[in-house]
């Protein structure tokens, strides 16, 4: 083979070198010698036939020293398009045969008969360097291998032969580049029966150490993992020698840490004769005890998976077809709920029909009925797809996905189109361009503004080396545009690995790497220097793990990180034998965390919120969960693992400020179309009911049951009703009051307008229309309903820089707030804020904040100037650990600290919490008394439930509901019940003390970039009230700002960011807790596994607000970020389609026989955690699953056993990958992106 070229137009050149031919004579006495041997000199890669040639160059070179002293080694040199290089040595021999001297090159012999030896070929070293031209290493792998010999005699001379070439040992060695020092890490395997011919060479131990500072020394052993297998003359005459029966890790002391043992082919499974069919495994949590997990799996006589039981004893079946006994027609569940008191008394029943001359799904049918229709043929011809490409979908509700491809023959039909179905006459249409290679190289996002483009440019290596912002027109331009498009761009160093990036603004990140071969903790070291040159160092282990993160100290405005071998200021890691983190050491603050043998967290310990203690059902559901109060929740499951029960009880005295919290009950399935569905949450508080739903399980009616009155049932004026389109998104819903708000798009799919009507029988008003977006998809203008315009503006790197109201678009005649990050030095921390107010008569008052950040980019300084004249300035202090403080000699608001202990308390470095005088905490860290003598009370979920005064007198009483959300407010005489719609937003409050129908009007709310309402306006566009706020939330109230520039109060109870100000208390309810902006920190302790992320140590405080930069970040609510309409806020970057491998396939015998190939392709983007951490999310995604050969051909039947497996499980080629749970189904998100995800979270 000297050339491939592919359908997409890409060009792969092999230029070959071959050894001559070998003596006739030698092949007579040979026969089993090859005629010819090749290897590759060049290999070039082409986009097209017009591109430059990419090349990879390689030599051989013989003559090597080996590890083994008999056998010679040859070097194959690869020279990469970037110019490193990159060398593999391998064996080069065949045995040893005296007098057998091969004529065409007498300096290797041929193995008897002309065998090679077992070793002939294989890698023993590989080596990466920086350049070709240097012999400066990166890394180095070597491969130590044994094999068994024997002599045999052919009656004239003994003649050597050997078996079983296996691998006993790799050692990895990283080098620190440009320096001496090195790093080495290692695993051994032993194998069972080694010296005999017929053993399979099962690897029976297999041990990891760590790094060590001696290369071929060594490390500490971390743990060890022991296999053994099935062994029985039965299975041995099948050839079944590689069953593992018994799985164990161990730790370095030799102590079982897990343990699972597999039983095969055991009567009662449908299993006949000894055929290697796993029945059962026991998954052990507690060794000790000897408690495990059972579950097991049943077969037809088919072979094919019709049963499986989980750890609680459900089963769920799974029926074939009665034809070909190949396709999983019906999978049935277990019965959710045989009382039928809280789901259905019934399993539910899904449903598959299949082209059986192609083995395609068409259709798939779901418990509640409803049918999805696919089609492999082209919509508009009928020709089913050359290559059985899925090209339409079909949902129950009408709604079409259609996929059309491009010829694929030249660039410019080298293309992917998706169209979705918005209504009945909208599509949402987008593109994927592609280069010879296949690598997406443009996406196109069909828009009625003008179509958006993204465009992704590679390096000779194949990575992404820069990628433009979103942006309209300009359809001609290519990589090689450098002007009207922000690029980002990735630099790569010698080694290959990323080390700057390069945004629009020509600010840059920056990552070194080294090692640290010194001090406590040794591994490989990483220092990032973002755009303002702070620093951060953090250190791997041989294993992976972060096991040290180095922050640096306060000696500037960067910081000293100190040396990597004595660090000014380093949180540790240490991680149990099962990878799972056990302790983090952050100076005088230590937190502990245990898990059983499964790896399920039974015990956390957190200096602010003490012990808590999980127990686990046998399908690992949380059973029990019991706080440091005593205060222990309990979890009740039906069939199908969902929560039936949540209550509450005490495992010792009652605490104080306790408040007891009634049990919560959840039911399920009984609503027309709501098999599978939560249809009503209740508690002796409140109760929500989803009472209608249509035929895509959308709730399309609900209502809400507090202190016995219905909102949105028949005691309300109105229903709570929801209206939707083909794709989902809500256009109408209907609030108890019976006022409609009603959702109109434009043909993008995108918000057009908002309109409300009072009643069904009123006529529709406009409250916002006209929306404009950005490329990027950000709303950048809007019409309010009182004819005022809200105008944003943003710079290169997506920021807003204006926000405005006025009375055209971009008009700043009522507010104006102006934005400034810097320019090179722009990482994302707000630098200046400018306020302006317009003064009929004279000129605009301007307020000029600017803000400072220390080494940590924790806000250090806030100043605001009118003119040179400052009007108030707060400067702060903080330990490591992110407790803040005001410095009061550069603070002059608040004005005063006379009461230190209200105005400024000491806060404890053991435990996080205030320490002055007054301040009291419960054993969970919750706030209990304060100096004012106000006393604070908490239910069984830590939410606050009373506040009284220092008399005893109660200032407001909370109540929640099952889900937590607020429901009941009382403050005073006023009684004030919250109703929620479907989805979880506040929709309505009914007050003791309300204005009268007549007396009731209209406010528009203009926010700033954290949500923040700034300016009211209201019907006609004249402004009734405006607020401005410090960092943290309090609200300014300086001299300048006078009621005739319309400073005053109001009655809106939402204010900073969002959050809602309780006036009783002065707190901001937060949602999951509250949030005291005097302080700048939350009332109670968040739950440790929302929002702590080890690379970043300032996230274990549970108090603080935002790592203290509330100019930048946000929390919102605790949940993934959302858009107005209740969708997950996703940034689309680029659409990807890609192939990747996963675990291999093995065969009855434990022989690979293939290999799981996906092929998926998707838009990829970003969705935002509560912190505003980017996490890539994929949205409109397919995945087909297939196993592949060597040859990467695929595996039919191998690949339809995968499939029915696949199925029984309850996968398909849209499986949601974490969406489902986070992101409302909406998105996928990787695994590797749900840790990240769920500590930029503020709630479970």
């Amino acid at each position: 083979m000297d050339k491939i070229i592919y359908p997409t137009g890409g060009i792969e050149t092999v230029t070959v070198a071959r050894y001559r031919h070998l003596h006739h004579q030698t092949l007579r006495r040979r026969m089993t010698s090859p005629h010819r041997r090749t290897w590759a000199l060049l290999l070039a890669a082409f986009t097209n036939r017009a591109a430059t040639a990419i090349n990879w160059t390689y030599s051989a070179t013989g003559g090597y020293t080996t590890p083994i002293s008999s056998l010679t080694g040859l070097r194959v040199r690869t020279i990469n398009p970037d110019s490193t290089k990159h060398d593999r040595f391998v064996f080069r021999t065949f045995g040893n045969c005296s007098g057998c001297n091969d004529p065409a090159n007498n300096t290797y012999a041929l193995g008897t008969f002309g065998y090679d030896t077992g070793l002939a070929g294989m890698t023993y070293e590989e080596s990466d360097y920086t350049s070709a031209t240097t012999d400066t290493l990166i890394s180095t792998t070597k491969t130590t291998w044994e094999l068994t010999g024997f002599t045999i005699s052919n009656g004239t001379a003994a003649h050597d032969a050997d078996w079983h070439p296996r691998v006993s040992k790799v050692e990895g060695i990283v080098y620190d580049v440009g320096t001496s020092s090195a790093l080495s890490s290692a695993v051994t395997t032993d194998y069972d029966g080694s010296s005999a011919r017929s053993s399979a060479l099962n690897p029976t131990i297999t041990k990891q150490y760590g790094f060590s500072t001696t290369i071929g020394s060594l490390g500490s052993l971390e743990k060890s993992v022991e296999t053994q297998y099935v062994v029985g003359t039965t299975y041995d005459a099948k050839n079944l020698r590689s069953l593992p029966s018994l799985v164990l890790t161990l730790d370095a002391s030799n102590n079982i840490k897990s343990k699972s043992i597999m039983n095969y082919d055991e009567s009662g499974y449908g299993v006949s004769g000894k055929i290697g069919f796993p029945t059962r495994t026991l998954n052990y949590y507690d060794i000790a005890s000897n408690l495990y997990v059972d579950s097991w799996i049943t077969y037809d006589v088919y072979g094919n998976v019709t049963a499986i039981k989980d750890g609680r004893g459900n089963v769920s079946t799974v029926t074939f077809d009665s034809t070909y006994h190949t396709y999983p027609v019906s999978t049935t569940s277990p019965v959710p709920d045989s009382t039928g008191t809280h789901g259905s008394s019934t399993a539910f029943t899904t449903s598959t029909t299949y082209d059986t001359s192609t083995g395609l799904a068409t259709s798939t049918t779901d418990v509640n009925g409803q049918t999805t229709t696919m089609s492999y043929a082209d919509p508009t011809t009928s020709i089913i797809d050359p290559l059985l490409r899925l090209r339409k979908v079909t949902e129950p509700n009408g709604r079409q996905t259609i996929t059309e491809y491009g010829a694929g023959t030249s660039a410019s039909t080298n293309w992917v189109k998706a169209k979705s179905q918005i209504d009945d006459t909208k599509w949402k249409e987008g593109y994927s361009w592609f280069d010879g290679l296949g690598r997406t190289i443009r996406s196109q996002s069909v828009d009625t503004a003008g179509d958006v483009f993204v465009i992704t440019c590679y390096d000779n290596m194949g990575r992404a080396a820069k990628a433009t912002n979103p942006f309209r027109g300009f359809t001609t331009q290519d990589c090689s545009t450098t002007t009207r498009l922000d690029w980002t761009t990735n630099t790569f160093d010698t080694a290959g690995r990323p080390w700057k990036v390069t945004t629009p603004d020509g600010a840059v990140v920056q990552t070194d790497y080294s090692l640290a071969t010194s001090g406590s903790e040794i591994g490989t070291a990483v220092t990032v220097t973002d755009q303002a040159g702070k620093l951060r160092r953090s250190i791997t282990n041989g294993l992976g793990q972060l096991i040290r993160v180095d922050e640096p100290d306060d000696s500037s405005s960067t910081g000293d990180l100190g040396a990597i071998s004595s660090p000014n200021q380093k949180t540790t890691y240490a991680y149990d034998t099962l990878n799972n983190l056990t302790t983090v050491n952050q100076g005088a603050q230590t937190r502990t965390f245990a898990y059983d043998a499964t790896s399920r967290l039974t015990s956390a310990a957190n200096p602010e919120s003490g012990t808590i203690g999980y127990t686990y059902d046998a399908n690992g559901g949380l059973a029990t969960k019991t706080d440091a109060r005593g205060v222990k929740t309990t979890y009740t499951y039906d069939a199908l693992n969902r929560v039936t029960n949540r209550a509450y009880s005490l495992t010792g005295s009652t605490p104080s400020n306790y408040q007891a919290t009634p049990d919560v009950d959840y039911y399920y399935d009984s609503v027309t179309n709501a098999k599978g569905k939560l249809t009503k949450v209740s508690s002796s508080t409140s109760t929500t009911e989803y009472t209608s739903f249509d035929i895509l399980g959308r709730v399309t009616a609900s209502k809400q049951t507090t202190d016995g009155v219905e909102y949105g049932g028949s005691g309300s004026p109105a229903a709570m009703t929801y209206t939707y389109n083909l794709s989902g998104a809500l256009m109408e819903e209907t609030y108890p009051s019976g006022r409609v708000v009603k959702n109109e798009l434009d043909v993008s799919g995108d918000l057009s307008q908002v309109s409300s009507k009072e009643n069904s029988s009123a006529i529709f008003k406009t409250y916002a229309n006209d929306f404009t977006y950005s490329a990027a998809g950000a709303v950048t203008s809007l019409k309010l309903g009182n004819g005022r315009f809200e105008s944003t503006q943003f710079n290169s790197r997506l920021q807003p820089t204006q926000i405005a109201l006025g009375a055209s678009v971009g008009d700043t005649g009522l507010l104006k707030l102006a934005y400034g990050y810097g320019t090179t030095a722009n990482n994302g921390n707000v630098l200046t804020q400018d306020i302006t107010v317009k003064r009929p008569g004279t000129s605009d008052l301007v307020f000029n904040q600017t803000y400072t950040y220390d080494e940590l980019n924790r806000l250090r300084v806030a100043e605001e100037k009118t003119g040179s004249t400052t009007n108030w300035k707060q400067t702060f202090t903080f330990d490591r650990y992110g407790n803040r403080r005001f410095d009061e000699a550069n603070t002059t608001m608040p004005t005063s600290f006379a009461n230190q202990a209200l105005t400024n308390p000491t806060i404890s470095t053991s435990n996080n919490r205030l320490t002055s005088t007054g301040w009291t905490y419960d054993a969970a860290g919750n706030t209990i008394g304060d100096p004012d003598g106000r006393s604070f009370t908490y239910d069984g979920e830590n939410k606050q439930a009373e506040v009284k005064n220092s008399s005893n007198v109660s200032l407001g009483q909370y109540s929640y509901d099952g889900d937590g959300k607020r429901v009941k407010k009382v403050a005073g005489d006023e009684v004030t019940i919250f109703v929620y719609d479907a989805s979880g937003k506040s929709i309505a409050e009914y007050s003791t003390i309300v204005a009268s129908v007549e007396d009731a009007k209209v406010a528009y709310l203009t926010a700033d970039h954290l949500g923040s309402p700034r300016i009211n306006t209201d019907r006609d566009g004249n402004v009734t009230a405006r607020h401005d706020y410090h960092p943290f939330g309090e609200e300014i109230l300086t001299t300048q700002r006078t009621t005739a520039l319309n400073y005053a109060a109001d009655t809106v109870r939402k204010q900073f960011t969002g959050y809602e100000r309780d006036r009783e208390t002065e707190l901001d309810f937060a949602q999951a807790r509250y949030f005291a902006s005097g302080f700048g920190r939350f009332s109670s302790p968040d739950d440790f596994l929302n929002d702590t992320d080890p690379p970043d140590p300032q996230g274990w405080n549970l108090y603080v607000y935002v790592r203290n930069n509330p100019l930048r970040l946000v929390d919102p609510d605790g949940q993934i970020k959302k858009d107005k309409n209740g969708k997950v806020i996703f940034d689309k970057t680029d659409e990807v389609q890609s192939e990747f491998y996963n675990q291999p396939v093995l065969d009855s015998s434990g022989k690979q026989i293939g290999t799981i190939k996906i092929t998926w392709k998707a838009d990829r983007g970003h969705i935002y955690a509560d912190d505003g951490t980017k996490i890539e999310a994929f949205k409109n995604g397919k995945m087909e699953v297939t196993v592949t050969d060597a040859s990467g051909n695929v595996l039919s039947a191998e690949s339809q056993a995968l499939e029915k497996d696949l199925q029984a499980k309850g996968f398909n080629n849209t499986t949601d990958c974490h969406g489902n749970t986070f992101a409302n189904g909406e998105v996928w998100i990787n695994d590797n992106q749900v840790e990240k995800l769920m500590k930029g979270m503020a709630t479970t």
